[in-house]
């Protein structure tokens, strides 16, 4: 919010100082000084509602047939993941589902460990066995590497995964 204000000051400055030289400049030819002053507020007011306007969420298509994922809770959000995942077979969401278990498991691990979730997903991918020795767990590496092996219909699996996760972060 200080970098906006900032900006917003320097905007206001340079403006002034534009309307200033163009005044100066064109005081004798009223007839180019409105025109360019004109165009000179519209510049700066564009500049200024670029700086302001943040957009909103996107809409889909035809209008919002599900609940903004915005207005809903990051507990909501796995339920209908794993409701994708165990009762449509949705591969992709089985991909995403993976990768936040993963997440979730290097998050706890960095809390354990006391190390940045940065250097253990680099450690992951150049020294596993190092990472995998600092761990002790195989089944804490193996949610890390390549998350829980999901079957449609079997929910006891990623119900483990996130058992141990929980264990890991008491």
């Amino acid at each position: 919010m200080k970098n906006k204000i900032l900006t917003l000051a320097e905007i206001g400055v340079v403006y002034l100082a534009a309307s200033i030289i163009l005044d100066s400049l064109l005081s004798s030819y009223q007839i180019l000084l409105w025109p360019a002053l004109a165009i000179a507020f519209i510049f700066f007011a564009t500049m200024i509602f670029d700086l302001l306007w943040e957009p909103g969420p996107r809409r889909s298509g035809k209008g919002m047939s599900e609940p903004a994922s915005s207005g809903e809770d990051d507990l909501t959000r796995l339920k209908h993941l794993c409701k994708h995942v165990f009762e449509q077979g949705d591969i992709t969401s089985e991909n995403v589902l993976r990768e936040k278990i993963s997440s979730l498991a290097f998050a706890a691990i960095s809390l354990r460990l006391n190390e940045p979730t940065a250097q253990l997903r680099m450690m992951a991918k150049e020294e596993p066995d190092t990472l995998q020795r600092m761990i002790g767990d195989e089944k804490m590496y193996t949610l890390l590497t390549t998350g829980p092996f999901i079957r449609k219909g079997d929910l006891r699996t990623v119900a483990d995964g996130l058992t141990r996760i929980e264990e890991w972060i008491r």
